[in-house]
């Protein structure tokens, strides 16, 4: 029985219901959210009856339980995603409705969804409408994709909607989208710069051609990344190399190299290449830009959950686990850690595991640096990518680092710990920080603490949520430290 076929037969009722989304939901999101939306786009005349014929639970279900609310906002999504608008404005509401949280894209496609009457209603939405994609492309979404979508949608309806009636006001609002281009990032997109070229005389052909594009833009395939097969990836022989040389191994003069050489770029558009820090990193400008924008808050949440640690850990020997680690900061912030703090740690082994080559390699040179005499692995892999055979484990106590790396939804998350429970027997520590996005990204990493609860010695050492203006200068935190006997 598949997924949809298990949502309709638990959804008689709401108890029902609840109980299957606590026990399912890492499932639920991975199908609705993680897969591509090409494989979404075949299952959805089975997700538009599944919601028709259930509306009358899911408008009963309690959005306090986190699960529901993740299920409700995941539907919201897909609503949003493939234009059914009628569930999107009932959905929307219920969560309105609950006072539940609700992120900036959403709340910009219910702006142009909802309420609009007339052609200047679009007009009086437009500039708000543009605030809140460009909130969503700065601080929530994974990447642009459902953020360029949202817009092609909002145009798309303009078109659809007066196009025959208003076409000198719909070519005055093209125009004004081409003038505050270069103002919102997102705007930048290929894609944008195509549907502005579709003639909008024809409304009825417009319309069609645009989500023509839309739908082969979200269709098309993804970038196959060649991973490298080698054990150890490190960087050697380049500029940034012989300038590591030259400074102290500190993590704070070590991520002043990135600091002065992004000065001397002075790009944003490198910035925003970043993706909220979430893309596959391909550049050296990408690596610099990323290490001054971001090293000194992952420093600091990474320093506020090892103060977490238990001071026996320290004197004990001990594997490093860092997954998704970019340049390896997680595991360069614990060795400074370790220095400051003047912990003499025997570590036997430190296996970085990263899908950019470029950052991994810059990763093994940053712990190189530190100590020659650590042994490092490294694998170059997504995380869906990983296998039992990739890693060589001892007897020792397992550390593992997930910084900025399980609120994202670019895996699969029931197959990550699947791997970890059957690869890593023993005794294990994980140290969890992410910043704090939305409730629903929130969830995500208490789902995969969640996961372990069940097994021997389960013992969660600390949990800190702080939103903006409740944690140091300004910045976000999810933290989450637990031990687990696997």
């Amino acid at each position: 029985m598949d997924l949809i076929e298990k949502l309709n037969k638990v959804s008689t009722n709401t108890s029902i219901l609840t109980s299957f989304l606590q026990e399912n939901i890492n499932s639920v999101y991975d199908f609705f959210l993680s897969q591509g939306y090409s494989e979404l786009k075949e299952e959805i005349e089975r997700i538009d009856n599944y919601i028709f014929s259930n509306y009358k639970v899911l408008k009963k279900i309690d959005l306090s339980v986190t699960e529901n609310l993740t299920f409700i906002t995941v539907l919201l999504d897909v609503c949003e995603r493939f234009g059914f608008l009628s569930y999107f404005k009932r959905l929307y509401k219920l969560l309105v409705s609950s006072n539940s949280n609700i992120n900036s894209r959403h709340k910009a496609t219910a702006l142009f969804s909802i309420g609009i009457k007339e052609f200047s209603d679009y007009e009086k939405v437009f500039e708000e409408v543009l605030n809140k994609l460009q909130y969503a492309t700065e601080y929530e979404e994974d990447n642009y994709d459902k953020v360029v979508s949202t817009f092609v949608d909002f145009y798309a309806q303009v078109v659809y909607n007066y196009g025959q009636f208003n076409c000198e006001g719909v070519l005055a609002f093209r125009n004004n989208i081409k003038k505050i281009k270069c103002d919102f990032f997102f705007l930048g997109n290929a894609l944008i710069d195509e549907i502005l070229l579709i003639d909008v005389r024809d409304f009825n052909s417009a319309y069609d051609e645009i989500n023509l594009k839309l739908d082969l833009y979200l269709n098309r395939k993804k970038v196959e990344l060649i991973f490298s097969e080698e054990k150890y990836l490190i960087e050697s022989e380049t500029e940034y190399s012989k300038t590591l040389k030259t400074v102290p191994a500190d993590f704070h003069y070590i991520r002043n190299i990135s600091v002065e050489n992004y000065n001397h770029i002075g790009d944003n558009d490198i910035f925003y290449s970043l993706g909220r820090g979430v893309e596959i990193l391909t550049s050296e400008k990408q690596l610099f830009a990323y290490m001054n924008s971001y090293g000194n808050m992952h420093y600091a949440k990474l320093d506020t959950a090892f103060n977490m640690l238990p001071d026996s850990l320290f004197s004990s020997e001990i594997e490093i686990y860092d997954w998704g680690c970019g340049q390896a900061m997680a595991s360069l912030s614990y060795l400074d850690f370790l220095k400051k703090n003047d912990y003499r740690q025997k570590i036997n082994k430190i296996t970085l595991n990263e899908p950019s080559e470029l950052a991994l390699k810059r990763g093994s040179l940053h712990l190189n640096k530190f100590d020659k005499n650590i042994d490092i692995s490294t694998i170059n892999k997504d995380l869906d990518s990983l296998k039992v055979c990739d890693f060589n484990t001892n007897g020792n106590i397992k550390l593992h680092f997930f910084s900025n790396i399980l609120d994202i939804d670019f895996f699969s998350m029931d197959k990550l710990t699947s791997l970890i429970q059957s690869t890593f027997k023993g005794v294990n520590y994980f140290v969890i920080v992410s910043p704090y996005i939305t409730e629903i990204k929130r969830n995500r990493i208490d789902n995969f603490v969640r996961q372990f609860e069940e097994n021997n010695e389960f013992e969660l050492i600390d949990s800190l949520n702080k939103q903006k203006r409740e944690w140091k200068n300004n910045w976000t935190i999810v933290s989450r430290v637990f031990k687990v006997d696997l």
